[in-house]
This record gives C-alpha cells, sequence and structure tokens, in this order.
C-alpha cells in the first residue's frame, strides 16, 4: 500500500513545528484568547501543504498534532503547579482534613469541573471530528471578542458579591456550565470561566484566579486521559527531542506570561483581548488560504 508523502511527512512534526506550537501554547493559555483556537491556526500555516488537513480531522496530520498538544500541555500544567503551589498545599491539607478552606476550595473546583468533565467525555471525539477546522475556530474567536466587551461593560455596574473563600457551591456550578461553552475550539475556556465568574458576582481577578486552579484540575485530568488512552501511539509517532523542547518551550513562556498577565491587569481590564480576537478573526478570514 502506497503512503501519501505529505502525511507521512506530517506526522513526524519537526522541532521547529514543536517549539511553535510551544510558544504559542505558553503565550496563549493564560490570555482569554483560546490555546486550542491559536495551536490549530498555527499548525495550519505548518501544514497548508496538505489538503486533507483541512477537511478530515482524523487523518495521521491531526491525530499527530492532537498527541502535540497533549504534551505541550504539560508545560504549562508545571506553571500553574508552581504558580498555585501555595493554594495547592491549602487543599491538598483541606482533602486531610487539616484546612477548612482548602476543602471548600478543592469541593467547589470539582463541582465546577463536572459539567465539562462528563460533556467532554461523552462528546470529545465528535468536537474534534466536527469543530476542529479553521471556520469553526475563527468564528468562536470572533464571538469570544464580543464576549469580552459585555464583560467589560458589566463590570462597571458589576457589585462584586464573592471571592475564593466564601463563594456558594451554585456560583462555583454555575461557573462550570459557563465553562461548557469553552468546548467549542477557538472560545477560550480561561475566557467563558472568568465570564462566569464575573457574572455571577465575582471581581474580575478572583474569576481569574478561580478560572485558572479549575483549568489546572481540567487540564490534568484531560491530559492525564489522552496519555492513558494514545501514550503508546503518542511514542510511536513523535520525536522525543521535538517533543521534550515544544514541552520547555511552553513552560518558559508560560511563566513570563502568567506574571505579565497579573501585572497587565492591575491598571487595565480586558477590552485590549477583546480588539485582538476581532483583528485576528478578520485577518485570518480575510487573508487566510
Amino acid at each position: 500500500m502506497k503512503v501519501n508523502p505529505v502525511l507521512n511527512a506530517a506526522v513526524h512534526l519537526d522541532v521547529g513545528h514543536a517549539c511553535a506550537l510551544g510558544f504559542t501554547q505558553g503565550i496563549t493559555e493564560f490570555l482569554p484568547v483560546s490555546s486550542t483556537g491559536h495551536m490549530i491556526l498555527v499548525n495550519e500555516l505548518f501544514l497548508k501543504s496538505s489538503t486533507d488537513y483541512l477537511g478530515k480531522v482524523l487523518n495521521n496530520t491531526q491525530i499527530a498534532l492532537n498527541h502535540y498538544m497533549v504534551c505541550i500541555q504539560l508545560g504549562t500544567l508545571w506553571v500553574l503547579l508552581l504558580f498555585y503551589r501555595r493554594e495547592i498545599k491549602k487543599m491538598l491539607a483541606g482533602l486531610m482534613g487539616k484546612n477548612n478552606e482548602g476543602l471548600r476550595l478543592a469541593f467547589h473546583l470539582a463541582i465546577a469541573f463536572v459539567p465539562v468533565g462528563l460533556l467532554g467525555f461523552m462528546g470529545g471525539d465528535w468536537i474534534q471530528t466536527h469543530l476542529y477546522n479553521r471556520s469553526c475556530v475563527l468564528a468562536a474567536v470572533f464571538v469570544g471578542g464580543i464576549f469580552i466587551f459585555f464583560v467589560e461593560n458589566y463590570r462597571k455596574r458589576q457589585q462584586v458579591r464573592w471571592t475564593l473563600d466564601n463563594m456558594p457551591t451554585r456560583v462555583a456550578l454555575g461557573i462550570g456550565l459557563f465553562q461548557l461553552i469553552a468546548l467549542w475550539p477557538g472560545f477560550s475556556r480561561s475566557l467563558a470561566t472568568i465570564v462566569g465568574g464575573v457574572m455571577l458576582g465575582m471581581s474580575l481577578v478572583q474569576s481569574i484566579h478561580f478560572s485558572f486552579l479549575l483549568g489546572l484540575l481540567t487540564s490534568t485530568v484531560a491530559t492525564g486521559y489522552k496519555l492513558l488512552k494514545s501514550g503508546s501511539e503518542m511514542l510511536q509517532q513523535l520525536d522525543v527531542a521535538s517533543m521534550l523542547m515544544g514541552t520547555l518551550v511552553a513552560f518558559v513562556v508560560g511563566m513570563v506570561t502568567i506574571h505579565a498577565f497579573f501585572g497587565y491587569l492591575k491598571k487595565n481590564g480586558l477590552r485590549i483581548f477583546g480588539y485582538y480576537r476581532l483583528g485576528l478573526a478578520v485577518i485570518f478570514t480575510i487573508f487566510a488560504k
């Protein structure tokens, strides 16, 4: 049987491709712009010679990309583990019965995870098959930009009621339901949960903290599941050096990004990311081929 040389070359993603994806993951994972959407768009630029890529997500190219995205997420997971090490220690103490606040926070994160965990598990393959394409991603990027302007206007008259320490369970569940929007690739998981937190009475900063902690749980479960399901296949398809370099780049860039993001928020809101998303959607729609 003949092997398509384009698809065969695309399976073994090289170091440059891996580093580009790692950089993209690191700089977009903690911003409300969608890391998955950006990696799909970046991957398309690298694989634009593959005509099958744009129409069939279940080919070897897409499988290899999905595996790379699993590896690269490990880099930004380590960023969250370091950034929230105090909260993680508090939650671990809570699970051992030594810290009530930590136990409460862990419980609320678990409650918020349930909706996307269930729907993602049941519909993940359908989502990858039907929504992992440029048109769906660009639509989600554009709609997400509109959401940012809505939230920024809402914050002007918002009454802040809840923090991580006093939020009720219904708010945690509500944020979890908002996170379902993020199953639309390109919308952004962090944006969906930030919007949910703000709409349900949390400040922008508190919403972001809850969003990132929830992202740590969500990404850890999703990454662990994919590694267990496809780990052996991933090792067969991917070059170890490329895999490690992409993960390292994601970690370094992610560490810089998360600190810069909170520094920026002290004086500014999210509006600039709304302009960015709208501009990105328009540019890719007009010029990308």
